[in-house]
């Protein structure tokens, strides 16, 4: 073997070689169809041995089907036009795959295309990870449309139903007051006792009805936003719950609390009703709660601590549902929507709402709200 002989075997090796080391389908074809050499992976894929598949047809090995899905894109190179496309190819092992082929037309020294190469890569599994995200969102989406319109579905019944309750409720209280002027001087020790159930059950009726009929209004889009003084807010609240802080005799102390962006009226009831649980929720010691508000990872964190009566780890989130309550009512009043409302205010303006707690030492309340940029 003389010396250019020797160079073109090392030329060759070299290019075989670095053919081998890609994670892809490599192969030749000539102006004819015919291969001049594949890599490895071709192998692997096709089953013709890299050393006997000079001068194989292609439409010979890959059948009529893919010669005529290729043949657009065959003629493209051959016309020194690079191009690409998906396809289906069998592997002898592992059954129909899809890959991208990339078609590079090879142009002599006098600009005449001899052949092309073509680059095949493997995506079945990133079309499948596609089609199955694809999926997830579709299904995600309807889920999502279904959860709106079922929270829809349940404001808009909440509401009404609330809202026809209050006719015959307001009945009951009238025609219980009348009866309570015109004959309570003829009821008996048990007869009064009755007449009492009927008349605090109609009161905590009432009072479960405003509830649910505010609860069922919280929707973020039915007020603007605006720009809220939080310490306005607390002064309101406070100024809404005097007669409850002076028959217990509660102590609320603040820091300075900062501007909000959100629904004043929300805000308003979000913050009177934590502290009227505070209040209410005593021990025999007269309540005492502090709010503050700091900054922290670019939202604001409220809290409002009371030295009250605690919570019952076992109760965790269930504090938060709709007609909660773990004390009658002859203990403590309340219609277990307060903290419910709660947690809609915040879900509204994206925040978070939890709580610590230790029973017989108090209870804080956190949430988070939006900070204000400068």
């Amino acid at each position: 073997m003389n010396n250019l002989e020797e160079q073109l075997k090392s030329s060759k090796d070299r290019l075989q070689l670095l053919v081998d080391c890609m994670p892809a389908i490599v192969a030749y074809i000539d102006h004819r169809g015919k291969y001049t050499l594949c890599n490895t992976e071709h192998y692997n894929w096709f089953g013709i041995p890299v050393d006997e598949i000079e001068g194989v047809d292609f439409a010979e090995l890959h059948g009529e089907h893919v010669c005529q899905t290729l043949q657009p894109f065959f003629e493209k190179a051959l016309l020194g036009e690079q191009c690409s496309t998906e396809i289906q190819l069998p592997h002898r092992l592992r059954g129909s795959r899809i890959c991208n082929m990339t078609f590079t037309p090879h142009l002599n020294d006098t600009r005449i295309v001899d052949g092309f190469c073509v680059l095949a890569t493997d995506i079945t599994d990133n079309k499948r990870a596609e089609a199955l995200e694809e999926k997830k969102k579709i299904e995600l989406s309807k889920a999502y449309r279904q959860a709106a319109s079922s929270n829809m579905e349940l404001e808009q019944f909440a509401y009404v139903c609330s809202h026809d309750l209050q006719e015959p409720l307001r009945m009951i209280g009238a025609y219980a007051n009348l009866l309570d002027t015109q004959y309570g001087n003829l009821f008996d020790e048990k007869a009064g006792t009755y007449f009492q159930y009927i008349t605090e059950g109609t009161e905590r009726m009432q009072l479960m009805i405003d509830g649910l009929l505010e609860y069922a209004k919280l929707r973020s889009s039915e007020t603007t936003q605006n720009m809220v003084e939080m310490q306005d807010v607390l002064h309101k609240a406070l100024k809404n719950l005097e007669l409850l802080i002076e028959e217990n005799g509660a102590v609320i102390t603040s820091d300075i609390l900062p501007k909000i962006i959100g629904h004043p009226s929300q805000f308003l009831l979000l913050i009177q009703n934590l502290l009227s649980n505070a209040i209410k929720y005593r021990r025999k010691k007269k309540p005492e709660v502090h709010v503050k508000a700091e900054q922290k990872d670019g939202e604001w964190l409220f809290s409002v601590q009371d030295n009250g009566i605690g919570i019952d780890p076992r109760h965790g989130e269930c504090i938060f549902d709709l007609f909660q309550r773990f004390h009658r009512p002859q203990e403590i009043s309340g219609t277990g929507i307060g903290l419910a409302v709660c947690r809609k205010i915040i879900e509204n303006h994206d925040g978070k709402l939890w709580y610590e707690s230790e029973p017989g030492r108090g209870t804080t309340f956190y949430f988070t709200l939006q900070s204000v940029e400068d």
